[in-house]
């Protein structure tokens, strides 16, 4: 998968910052199934 252009990294944050702040979560744990083999 191609990486994000910057400003587009840059609005995806922002909305995860924000969404995780309105309902008070302080930490968010991303994993990828390809390097993290369950």
């Amino acid at each position: 998968m191609p990486a994000f252009e910057k400003e587009e990294y840059n609005i995806r944050l922002a909305k995860v910052r924000k969404s995780m702040d309105e309902k008070n979560i302080e930490v968010l744990i991303v994993t990828d199934p390809l390097t993290c083999p369950g």
